[in-house]
This record gives structure tokens, sequence and C-alpha cells, in this order.
């Protein structure tokens, strides 16, 4: 043997010791009709537990059968242009186990055949699988966990979209039967509220004490139950195969509970009732599936008890709406007949000898239509915030009509979307009241031959305010006196106690174009 030779032969035997000690099994497999083996390394053994020898001859049997048409149309692929082999695919292990494998495979001529072989090495890749299938169960947990929660959310047709939530959890963990059991209220008896298919019907006369059976045991102490077998466990009552027409064998069932926040503080779990999941093979359910149900039955005793406030509230607000109709109905009719009367007695009132009698007739009367209009406002809007126009420009038209004056005035009132309280509404129709009877009176005594009132609703982010502005053409003597005549008057002084102390704000006097009233005060409505 030349040196050359004995070379050769020394790097072929360190080569083939480098290669079957490598963790991956390595093979070359002629790429042709039958693909054959010719040579696959002792990692056989150590992986899939065949012998080298066998291996050669029976490799096709390992494949799974489900995985064996996609490694064999890549093979012929790899066949017909040259490029690289590569499957991912099953393989029996000699145990009857299924692992998987990372099949890579390079294409060289074979110089003694003059045909293609395939140098390979196979990857054993079960893990990174089991670890994909693990993440990809994940994923499609929370995706339903999600979609659970944004149904929830958006509706408050809660039995509907209840079924639609636990049909698609059934679909996933595929089983077919699952019912929801409520604690009653008033007697902390659990009755069925929703079962598959509708079947809570079968359940109509069943109440289950706390503690009683599987479902009374899970709500008396707040434990989450896997039951392998239920034949083997005595809190599973059989009755439940005869109302359901099925044999359950296993058992998944979680308390429906959720927590409450109380000064910041959580307090104890609440429980509303239990959520039950049964399948009909034993050893159905797994703690993976525990993981996906506990954070479901949250969310669905989230919903339940969201649904319950707001039926309440709803029921609430009909009750109140109904009292609030009720109550304002009367106060209407109070006061229209309060008017009635009022004017009733003015009718009657000798006109020449009370002159007097009469001016506290027809001011009553302002008033008390003025209170009238608001609350004619405040009704319609169910006593919340209204426009600051709304209120100024009902009182004063209402006012300038009940005062039934001969004299044209116009009136101008600037647009605003400025918010008021309804007891601001209430302090704010007397002062425009009062002001706009003073100037109606003036009116009448001064007998302009042109007059305007104008309003102009101002507001920033501390103060809300109008400037009520009277202009009278051909001024007499009387006319520029308007601000000394006001100020001595008593309902002034109740203008200025109403502004001051009920609404926080001041009222200014000055002339400036016309007689103008400037009137400020707090914004409530934010």
């Amino acid at each position: 043997m030349t040196y050359i030779e004995s070379y050769n032969l020394e790097l072929k035997i360190v080569y083939k010791a480098l290669v079957e000690q490598i963790p991956v099994i390595t093979y070359i497999a002629e790429l042709g009709e039958h693909n054959t083996l010719r040579y696959i390394s002792p990692q056989i053994k150590t992986h899939l537990g065949y012998e080298p020898q066998l291996s050669i001859t029976d490799w096709r049997s390992w494949i799974h059968v489900d995985d064996y048409p996609a490694v064999y149309q890549a093979l012929q692929q790899s066949r017909a242009t040259g490029m690289p082999f590569q499957a991912e695919y099953r393989v029996r292990h000699a145990d009857g186990r299924m692992l998987w494998f990372l099949d890579q495979a390079t294409v060289v001529p074979d110089t003694n055949q003059h045909g293609l072989l395939l140098q390979g090495v196979m990857l054993d890749i079960t893990r990174r699988k089991k670890l994909e299938k693990t993440l990809e169960r994940r994923n499609r947990e929370l995706t339903l966990l999600n979609q659970a929660s944004q149904k929830f959310i958006s509706t408050f047709h809660l039995e509907h979209v209840l079924c639609q939530v636990l049909d698609e959890v059934c679909q996933f963990l595929e089983i077919d039967i699952y019912t929801i059991w409520l604690i009653e209220p008033n007697t902390g008896q659990l009755s069925c509220w929703q079962a598959v298919d509708n079947r809570q019907n079968q359940f109509a006369d069943w109440r289950l004490a706390s503690g009683e059976g599987m479902v009374g045991w899970v709500a008396q102490y707040n434990q989450p139950v896997i039951i392998a077998d239920t034949e083997s466990d005595s809190r599973y009552e059989s009755r439940f195969n005869q109302a359901l027409g099925l044999t359950v064998r296993s058992i998944l069932s979680v308390p429906l509970q959720y927590k409450q926040t109380h000064d910041s503080e959580e307090t104890a779990p609440h429980v509303l009732g239990v959520l039950q999941l049964m399948g009909g093979q034993v050893d159905r359910f797994s703690e993976a599936d525990l993981r996906l149900i506990e954070p479901l039955a949250v969310t669905i005793a989230i919903a339940i008890e969201n649904n319950r406030l707001y039926e309440q509230i709803k029921r609430d607000a009909e009750t109140r709406a109904t009292l609030l109709g009720e109550v304002n109905h009367r106060v209407k009719n109070n006061l229209s007949a309060i008017i009635g009367l009022l004017y009733s007695e003015q009718s009657k009132a000798p006109k020449d000898n009370q002159p007097i009698y009469q001016v506290v007739l027809r001011s009553l009367i302002n008033r008390i239509q003025g209170l009238a209009t608001v609350h004619s406002l405040l009704s319609a809007s169910i006593w919340q915030p209204i426009r600051l126009y709304d209120i100024v420009e009902r009182i004063i038209y209402t006012t300038i009509q009940a005062f039934a004056s001969n004299q044209t005035i116009a009136v101008t009132i600037t647009p605003s979307t400025v918010l008021i309280t309804a007891d601001q509404a209430h302090n704010l129709a007397l002062v425009i009241n009062e002001l706009t009877t003073f100037f109606l009176k003036q009116i009448e005594l001064v007998r302009p031959v042109k007059t305007e009132l104008a309003v102009y609703l101002v507001t920033d982010a501390q103060t809300i305010g109008f400037d009520y502005r009277v202009t009278m053409s051909q001024h007499s003597a009387n006319s520029s006196n308007l601000i000394t005549n006001l100020k001595q008057t008593t309902e002034f002084k109740q203008i200025k106690q109403i502004i001051e102390k009920n609404l926080q704000g001041a009222i200014f006097l000055y002339q400036q174009q016309g007689t103008v009233a400037e009137i400020r005060f707090k914004p409530e409505v934010h």
C-alpha cells in the first residue's frame, strides 16, 4: 500500500468515526424509483431503536402513513430538479412512539452507477414540534378568550352570546356537553341557567343545595375540579346522564367567580355559580384545559354580574322615570292652577281703584309662568343639563308675551351651546324674568319709537355669562335713569342675592350703547 493510499484510508476511518458520533442520523440513499438506502449511521439505534442493517430494507415502514405522500413527492421533486431535499415527518420508534424528524439531504452524482444519490442527515425535532403545538394551542386559547371578552363587552344579549362562546369552547376542546348553574340569591340553591342545545329545560325542577353533588361542591368550596372518571367519584350524580340523555365519564367544573374592589383593595371572591364541561370519555380533561376555562369562567361571571346590574339599573331608571313623570305632571298642573287662579283674581279685581294690586298680580303671574317654563324645559330633558340659550330665549319670550305690551320690541339672542345645571336654570329663570319684567315696565313708561333687547352669551374656562342690553330710541328723561331706577327696586336686591349666593357670581350695571346688565357665574357642567 502506498503512502497516499494509506493516508486516504486513514481519512476515511476518521471521517466515518466523526459521522457516527455526531447526534444526528446520517445516511446515503439512491434517488430513484425505490430510493434504496445504501448506508445509515449507527445513531439510528440510539434515536429510533432499529438496527442499521434492518433499517436499510425497512425504512419506508417507519414513516407515518399520513406523511409518506408528502415525503415521496419531495423526493421526486429533488430527483427531477437536482435541488436539495427537505421534509418534516413523523417516524415510528421501535417501541411504537411517533417522533418528528427534520430530513435534509444534498443531491450528488452516483459515479459508480451513473445515477443520483442523496447524502443527508435526520434531526430529531420532536421537542420543537411539541413546543410549536403548545404555542399554537395557547395562541388559539388567547384568541378564543379575547373574542369572548369582546362579545361580552359589546352586547347585553347575554344568553345568546354565552351560547355562542361556549359552543366555540366545546368545539375547541372537542366535547359536546356543558351546563351553567347559578346561585339563586333568595335561597342560596343552584339552578340550571344554561345548557348545551337548550337542555336547561331538562333541569327546570332541579335545585342543588350548596355542597350537593359535584356542582354544589365546587360552589361551596370555590375550587375547580377535574374528574377523570365519574364512576370512581361519589360526588357525581348519575341522574345527570338521564337528564342529558348521554353517559358522562369525565368532568371539568369551575366556579363562576369574580373579585370586587373596595377602597382600592380586593375583597374575597364572589361566587355566582358553576360552569361544568362534560365528556363521554374517561380522562378527557387536562390541566391545559383548566388553564383555558378558569379565565373564561371569570369573564362569564363578570358578564353575568354586569348584565344583572344593567337590568337593575334599567328597572330603577324606569321606576325613576315613572315617578319623575308623575311629579312633573303634578307640578305642571299645580303651576297651571296657580296661574289660572291669579288670572281669575286679576280679572275680578277693580282696575281703577287698585292699580298697585293689579301690578302685583301681574308680577306674580310672570314669575310663576317663568317657573312653569323652566320646569317644562327641565322635564323634557329629564332634569339633565340644558342649554343656556334655551332658558334665556324661552323666559324672555314668555315674559314678553305674558306682559302683553303694545310696544314693538326687537329681540336678539346670540346662539350658544353652553350647558347649565337644573339648579342654575331655576335661578337664572328668576333673574331673567325679573330683568325682563323691569325693562318692560320702563318701556311702557318711556314708550320709545324703537326698542332693542339683545342678549350676548359668553363663556370661558372660568365663567359663564351674558350681557343683557336694552336700547331705546328717542330717549326721554326717564330712560337715562334706568340703572338708578333698577338699583332702587326690591326685585334688584333679589336678583343680586340670587346671582351672588345661589350662582356664586356677580352682576354689573352700566351704560354702553344702551343699558347693560352684565351677569357672570361659575360653570358647573364640564
